[in-house]
């Protein structure tokens, strides 16, 4: 069977720069194919040196037929809250290579705004070329660009439906993605992503919370979540966001991305959710999710996560890993650095983790999503785990007959519904 390509990259040890311009922190991306859409997911522990000054990342599509293009809202600009507790970095959105030569791929930098010394200690940056699936069958995105000042209630940014006739019998990846300028270091963003199934009442997936350190400061969010659908009713996913207080100087919306994948596209696939909040373990790492997986042929398998570190009080942090075989995954890096830090005693941060690891035909690859925490009340909200294998299914793409409605709703709200054609622990193949 057709597989699709993945192609990834990391890093073998921490990077550093005191550049105040962008230098590369991951080597390029070669054999990749002109013209060609790519699912692109970026997960980065990072920080710098100074709890006065700001530092910045972000992705660019390199090629040679054009300098270096930023990816849209990936920049990131933090203000550390201490110079020895790191914080995350993520973001996912679909980019199209150059029509010449497009090795260069998509690289991760970073630098230092004005002074002192960026941190990136471990960063993985994976593509998945779309070519194999056709896009509103097996993938679709949404987007809303439209900035807007946060007010104290929840307004719709993204949103996207799944029609009813389509959305039965398949598994789909939910990737929510979300930037917000940080205008004020006193009142915190609140960003929601809902889940709607038919005419029921929209149910909470994610609430996330952050306060910022400096007026300057932009910061991204993702969320990851999937389902099996089982009865005949539509799916709408939506983003929301807000701020908590105050009435000077509000944070400030500026985009997000509702982005799936149909799963059952792939031969075999995992996914696990929870709402559940998971608190007060033992300071070593404890299982969010488990399972195994097991390829039908040599290739890869793409996992990726999100855990909402519930973290209580400021300067407080939580750690993460994936193990596969009892080895972590792409390397040791990343568990030996926190995964999140609080800014503010009401954080809820997303910790988020995106790998492709070669796999050989007919072996059970054993899995396990883990997080640590060494403080009373602290731990983890609601988490996804998503793994797949590239092998594209023997099972014929659903045929969509139109695309029903694209609009840009109340509330700064972009809106698309297509005629398109997880539940926890769900597993195929």
């Amino acid at each position: 069977m057709t597989a699709v390509a993945v192609y990834s990259q990391t890093i073998a040890s921490a990077a550093t720069t005191d550049s105040t311009s962008y230098v590369d922190v991951t080597d390029a991306m070669t054999g990749l194919s002109a013209s060609t859409k790519y699912l692109v997911i970026v997960h980065a522990i990072v920080g710098g040196d100074s709890a006065a000054k700001t530092f910045g990342w972000q992705l660019v599509q390199r090629g040679d037929a054009f300098s270096d293009v930023v990816a849209a809202n990936s920049e990131m600009i933090r203000e550390p809250y201490n110079t020895t507790k790191r914080s995350g970095y993520a973001w996912a959105g679909i980019i199209t290579t150059e029509s010449t030569d497009p090795d260069g791929g998509f690289v991760f930098q970073h630098k230092a705004v004005a002074s002192g010394t960026a941190t990136t200690e471990y960063v993985t940056v994976t593509a998945i070329e779309l070519t194999e699936l056709t896009e509103e069958n097996d993938y679709f995105v949404t987007e809303n660009t439209s900035a807007a000042t946060h007010t104290t209630t929840l307004v719709s940014r993204a949103s996207h439906e799944i029609a009813a006739a389509y959305a039965k019998d398949e598994t789909w990846m939910i990737l929510g993605f979300m930037e917000i300028d940080g205008n004020n270091s006193t009142d915190s963003s609140e960003i929601v992503l809902r889940e709607q199934l038919g005419r029921a009442t929209e149910t909470d997936l994610y609430n996330v919370q952050a306060e910022y350190e400096d007026a300057s400061e932009k910061y991204q969010f993702l969320l990851t979540y999937a389902k099996a659908y089982t009865v005949d009713e539509s799916a709408t996913y939506t983003l929301y966001s807000r701020d908590d207080g105050g009435v000077l100087n509000l944070n400030e919306y500026k985009a997000s991305t509702i982005i799936g994948l149909r799963l059952s596209a792939f031969k075999q696939y995992a996914i696990h959710y929870t709402s559940t909040p998971d608190l007060d373990n033992s300071a070593s790492f404890n299982d969010r999710f488990t399972g195994t997986i097991t390829p039908d042929t040599t290739g890869k398998v793409v996992y990726l996560s999100t855990m909402i570190a519930k973290l209580v009080s400021t300067g407080r942090s939580v750690f993460e890993r994936l193990q596969v075989d009892d080895v972590s995954v792409p390397n040791a890096l990343l568990e030996a650095q926190e995964a999140a830090t609080a800014y503010d005693s009401w954080d809820l941060l997303p910790m988020n983790i995106v790998t492709a690891e070669a796999v050989t035909a007919d072996t059970g690859y054993d899995y396990a999503l883990q997080f640590k925490e060494t403080y009373a009340a602290v731990g983890v909200n609601s988490s996804a785990l998503v793994a797949f294998s590239t092998e594209l299914s023997a099972i014929l793409p659903i045929t969509y007959s139109a695309v029903a409605r694209e609009s840009f709703v109340a509330g700064n709200a972009a809106s698309e519904t297509f005629l398109a054609g997880s539940e926890q622990g769900e597993q195929n193949g």
